[in-house]
């Protein structure tokens, strides 16, 4: 997102058509930056207080996707899909 305003500011101010000053367009990069980083935050994986104790700490995207995929390929699981599920072996 700030590239792509970066980008755009540069084709503006040589086009002169740039109605910001630079000190405008700092602003709303860094208003933009707090947006994106805020939204992160907010879909981000939280360990509460209360929770610690009963639970270990998030585990990582990755090792959780690499786990169901394990599970999945397992013969003995395999063995357990429904038959209609078949027709790709």
């Amino acid at each position: 997102m700030v590239l792509e305003e970066t980008t755009w500011y540069a084709s503006c101010t040589a086009a002169g058509g740039g109605s910001l000053n630079p000190v405008d367009f700092k602003h709303k990069v860094t208003t933009n930056v707090e947006n994106v980083i805020g939204r992160i935050t907010g879909i981000t994986p939280q360990c509460f207080s209360e929770e610690e104790n009963v639970m270990d700490s998030p585990q990582s995207l990755q090792k959780g996707v690499t786990e169901l995929v394990d599970a999945a390929l397992l013969p003995r699981n395999l063995c357990m899909m429904d038959p209609t599920w078949h027709p790709w072996f």
